[in-house]
């Protein structure tokens, strides 16, 4: 499936080498930058549904700019649905220390790529979090 993205090979190589540091024990943090319409989120996408090496999990969410005032907007979503009640968001720090408590849950099962696309879009407070985890 790697063949069905055209035009990125490079960009997918370079991923699944982070993605094998990560397995690896090494965690990895990957910046994907480029002007509008580069094809970022294909790319991720592209990523993390048809070539994400076997046993990973995905978490992801993506900044939305009617949420940039929201704060926690995209933590909450990075969260939701993943078996962590209403989290109090009185600081940053703790809603990272809860992001990062969950991390280590979800990859008992094996590695896991956090996924944080269009992050321009993203409130403060989310991004504040994703810094401390």
């Amino acid at each position: 499936m790697r063949d069905a993205f055209v035009g990125r090979r490079a960009e997918l190589d370079v991923l699944h080498a982070r993605a094998a540091d990560a397995a690896a024990g090494r965690p990895t943090l990957v910046v994907v930058q480029g002007a509008a319409g580069f094809g970022k989120t294909a790319l991720l996408d592209a990523f993390t549904a048809f070539t994400l090496p076997p046993g990973w999990q995905r978490l992801g969410a993506a900044g939305d700019d009617a949420e940039a005032r929201l704060p926690y907007g995209l933590f909450d979503r990075l969260v939701l649905g993943r078996g962590i009640g209403p989290v109090e968001h009185t600081e940053p720090f703790t809603a990272g220390a809860t992001l990062l408590h969950l991390l280590g849950d979800v990859q008992e099962s094996g590695p896991v790529a956090l996924v944080v696309d269009d992050a321009q879009w993203a409130d403060r407070a989310s991004l504040l979090a994703l810094t401390f985890t």
